[in-house]
């Protein structure tokens, strides 16, 4: 069950958008029934009783116009401009679908699609100085279509979206951004080669994900050839009688898992 809040404007005067004469030329009422943030876990729907007003002046082409209501809710709208933001902080935060399910939850009956052009419609922010960036692939489609996605790593904001991620492409936008310094990339060699091409006085860093990447195939590499040393080392008391009393678990989860994988073959059989 919702809630349903009835109002009506009080307005005396309007101004019309395409001249901005002031009328005070009352020429009808018309509703609106725009979806708020809801109140004690029940969705709350405005009936919002609104002017229309006559434009006075008789040069401007528009006859009429609405009442508006810039401060809290735009033109056309179907949301107050309070739950937008409040639908735009969630989508960023967790992802459209599972912002959907989670409104569903908080009464607010809203679509993955909708957030999803909720997120296209919140303009981007300029970035004019760009110190430092990052620079990896994205998917528009996975499996398929790759693009090259650009983010300001001082704000951790995306700055942009590449079409591709070809060397050119990366070059040609980096030389319309002289300020960076700094580039942060993956192991690719395009990517390497379009930061030399385009912004060849940035330095180049490998991103945090792609170190702790690296870190661990070498610890890989090392403990693979030194296993035969290392497996001849003695081990001191007090390592032993952990590793003893640890051993029997370890044990004990490896026969759940196969166990467990047996019945899955059973059940998949029938």
């Amino acid at each position: 069950m919702s809630i349903v809040v009835h109002a009506e404007s009080t307005g005396q005067e309007a101004i019309c958008p395409d001249c901005g004469c002031t009328s005070t030329y009352c020429h009808g009422w018309y509703q609106r029934h725009p979806q708020t943030v809801s109140s004690v876990g029940r969705q709350m729907r405005l009936c919002l009783s609104m002017k229309r007003y006559r434009c006075c002046n008789p040069a401007c082409q528009r006859q009429t116009f609405a009442e508006q209501l810039s401060s809290w809710l735009r033109a056309f709208a179907r949301r107050t401009n309070q739950l937008t933001e409040l639908l735009y902080v969630v989508s960023v935060a967790v992802g459209a679908e599972v912002a959907h399910r989670v409104f569903r939850h908080l009464q607010i009956r809203v679509s993955g699609d909708t957030l999803l052009r909720v997120l296209r419609q919140k303009p981007v922010p300029p970035s004019h100085d760009l110190p430092v960036i990052g620079v990896d692939d994205w998917a528009f489609k996975r499996g398929r279509n790759y693009g090259t996605i650009i983010v300001n790593l001082e704000t951790h904001q995306v700055v942009d979206l590449l079409p591709d991620r070809t060397a050119d492409t990366l070059a040609n936008w980096l030389q319309a951004h002289p300020t960076i310094e700094i580039v942060a990339r993956d192991r690719s060699t395009d990517y390497s080669a379009g930061i030399r091409q385009g912004a060849p006085q940035a330095i180049q860093v490998a991103d945090r994900w792609h170190l702790l990447l690296n870190l661990r195939q070498m610890m890989e590499r090392y403990l693979t050839d030194s296993y035969t040393e290392l497996s001849g080392l003695s081990v001191g008391e007090a390592y032993q009688a952990v590793l003893d009393q640890q051993r029997p678990i370890f044990i004990r989860t490896k026969v759940m898992s196969v166990n467990f994988c047996k019945k899955g073959r059973r059940a998949l059989s029938f």
